[in-house]
């Protein structure tokens, strides 16, 4: 199948490859390096998907562990 159907696809692909510079440009050695210890997103989908995981096979544990947590959130409120 042609690739070169019509429209301004092939002018599109002339011109990008007209303007570009090869290595780095000023733009990016600019962008800021992330922080270690720094908590993304892709790491907090792992978390859950992990803790999702834990509580689909062992769900008797996580409520045990839910509780204790809620009841020590309790403890804490009510000494106020």
């Amino acid at each position: 199948m042609d690739e070169n159907i019509g429209g301004a696809g092939p002018a599109i692909a002339a011109h990008s490859k007209d303007g570009s510079a090869s290595g780095q440009t000023a733009a990016s050695g600019v962008a800021p390096q992330p922080k270690r210890g720094d908590i993304s997103g892709e790491t907090l989908g792992r978390l859950a998907d992990q803790l999702g995981e834990f509580v689909r096979q062992e769900p008797f544990i996580a409520a045990a562990v839910t509780g204790v947590v809620g009841l020590c959130i309790g403890m804490m409120l009510g000494r106020r």
